[in-house]
């Protein structure tokens, strides 16, 4: 059976091509116990093959790993032990599948992870995979949205833009289901410019105009050094910024294959000239390149040009004071956080209400007269101080318990723990799986906190990061860069450090617990601090994590992440988790 040929206006062969719309495409997606093929097996495997927007068939079957299932993958996914004891294993559920696939155009969203699994466990198995052609729905996302249309480019996410009658829920076939929806959404948007077959789809993302290679003289005369590089349009308006550890080498590579982002084609279209930043470090060209984002908003900048978006969890003085969620800080109250977005401050206000039972209604209350109450008071999720149902100085003991589960008590982990552990064995994963979700955005929102908060009370911080080229040094004062140099030479760290000093920039103290610069500076300097290269040399303070439970919480944090990530990570190091070393 031949493939439908596209014919040119003219009636020749030169635009040979497969309609989309006449192509058969396989979508998958799978549920696994590990990282690779090698640490951890497939659980299940679903697909749906479709043509002409249109299912074909399906395919679904769970796959017993013949290892147990970690129970944050149970947690993730709803596949236990039991469900998976008699299904078959992946050296009968493998062929099975390539049989039923045939040889189409397999697609998957983040297809590297999928296509690298089943092609990883052929090679165990020793069984001939199928040389298919891949489409990667994450990837067209990318190409074919505009920045700013969609938040990111989660299954989830984009399932729910367009609409997708199938929810993504971490099962293999209702995945697939949603990634099929997606795709013909992603394709519809490829006809509305013209793209209508698969070789043109596969080749927007890798074909460079002409006009657009020509341009690569623009990066000839960049340094090649650690840095902040700018594209520029004719009146010398900064279009994008990025930054490198080679100026000119990273510059040149957007007028390459390489370059896959439909946005960057058309920032590159407008470009007349590139400018640079050399920079000392690594460090200090990524607090640069936030910095000038920041200031400049680049329009092809998709991350950071716009003013940082920040969100605390603030606890108000009043005689029965509340929870509430705010953008900024203010001196007059107590501040956790920040979250990472309104999701996750309500699943931080959820934990903290369901165990202790603070308002976040706001009404303003009487000591002496009581007011109606509102849901959450009849869900038992409140104390009732609006019936009067509890004195001030009893509310108070519930702040404290609050103040307490900031500063280190386990209160609230070790609780949300036992409730997940709870619902699990009841096999009630679905609300397991709600409890988890909020242990996950306590858990972030309290290292964030405490790692802010130390990083923003030092005055001064002088350290030295061991590298290939020599020796990277910074001064740090109240989370913000003040000061970046190099060295190659060992003996000369002391005299370059009293330079810099005289130099440094100068902060005033921030607002606890932000930092003096933006919190992402403060958040990059912390993980700098964390890479095992990095040596203290000085500190005005103590530089010491004061949360007791800093390191167990990190480690829950850690594999809940994991789990949905459906992968495993190394722990950072802390290299200075307690070190101490006042001038």
């Amino acid at each position: 059976m031949f493939p439908h040929v596209v014919l040119a206006n003219d009636g020749t062969f030169d635009s040979l091509g497969r309609y989309l719309s006449q192509t058969t495409f396989v979508v998958v997606d799978l549920e696994t116990n590990g990282g690779t093929p090698s640490e951890g097996g497939i659980t299940e495997i679903g697909a749906v093959k479709v043509c002409g927007g249109e299912v074909v068939s399906e395919f679904q079957t769970l796959v017993n790993p013949g290892a147990p299932i970690p129970p944050f993958i149970t947690l993730l996914t709803g596949i236990n032990d039991a469900m998976v004891e008699n299904a078959p294993n992946i050296s009968f559920a493998l062929p099975s599948f390539i049989e039923w696939a045939g040889e189409c155009v397999f697609v998957a969203h983040n297809a590297p992870f999928d296509l690298g699994f089943l092609r990883g466990s052929a090679k165990i198995l020793n069984i001939a995979f199928p040389a298919v052609e891949v489409l990667d729905t994450l990837t067209l996302a990318r190409c074919v949205l505009q920045p700013d249309e969609v938040q990111n480019r989660k299954l989830g996410t984009l399932a729910a833009y367009f609409g997708s009658p199938t929810e993504p829920v971490h099962r293999a076939l209702a995945d697939a289901r949603a990634t099929a929806h997606v795709l013909h959404a992603l394709f519809e948007r490829l006809g509305s410019i013209g793209i209508t077959t698969l070789e043109e789809t596969l080749g927007i993302t890798s074909v460079i105009k002409p006009a657009q290679r020509k341009k690569r003289t623009l990066a000839a005369d960049l340094p090649q050094v650690p840095g902040v590089y700018a594209f520029r349009d004719d009146q010398d308006r900064v279009l994008y910024i990025g930054k490198s550890r080679n100026i000119r080498k990273r510059a040149m590579s957007y007028f390459t294959k390489a370059e896959t982002r439909d946005r960057m084609n058309r920032m590159l279209d407008l470009t007349s000239h590139i400018t640079a930043i050399p920079c000392h470090t690594d460090l200090e060209a990524s607090i640069r390149e936030s910095r000038i984002i920041a200031q400049s908003k680049p329009p092809f900048n998709a991350v950071g040009k716009r003013t940082e978006k920040t969100i605390w969890i603030r606890i108000t003085k009043e005689p029965y004071p509340r929870l509430s969620v705010v953008r900024k800080i203010t001196e007059d109250a107590l501040h956790f956080g920040p979250v990472r977005s309104m999701e996750q401050a309500t699943l931080v206000v959820d934990a903290i209400t369901t165990l202790i039972g603070i308002r976040t209604c706001t009404t303003k209350l009487s000591v002496k007269k009581a007011s109606p109450s509102c849901v959450l008071g009849e869900m038992g999720k409140c104390a009732l101080p609006c019936e009067l149902a509890i004195s001030t100085d009893d509310y108070k003991l519930l702040i404290e318990q609050l103040k307490s589960a900031v500063n280190g008590d386990s209160f609230i982990e070790s609780n949300l723990q036992q409730k997940i552990s709870q619902l699990a064995s009841q096999e009630r994963f679905e609300e397991a799986a709600a409890v988890r979700d909020r242990l996950h955005a306590w858990l972030s929102a309290a290292i964030r906190f405490h790692r802010l908060k130390t990083i923003s009370g030092i005055s001064e911080i002088i350290a030295v990061a061991t590298t290939e080229t020599g020796f990277d040094i910074h001064i740090i004062r109240y989370g913000a860069l003040a000061a970046a140099g190099k060295t190659t030479n060992i003996s000369k760290i002391g005299s370059e450090i009293s330079a810099m000093k005289s130099t440094a920039q100068e902060f005033l103290p921030p607002l606890a617990p932000a930092g003096a610069g933006s919190i992402s500076e403060a958040m990059m300097i912390c993980n700098w601090l964390d890479s095992a290269e990095v040596t203290l040399i000085e500190t005005s303070e103590p530089l010491s994590q004061p949360w007791p439970n800093q390191l167990s919480a990190q480690d829950i944090f850690e594999e809940l992440t994991n789990a949905q990530n459906k992968s495993s990570s190394v722990s950072p190091t802390r290299r200075w988790q307690n070190f101490s070393a006042p001038r």
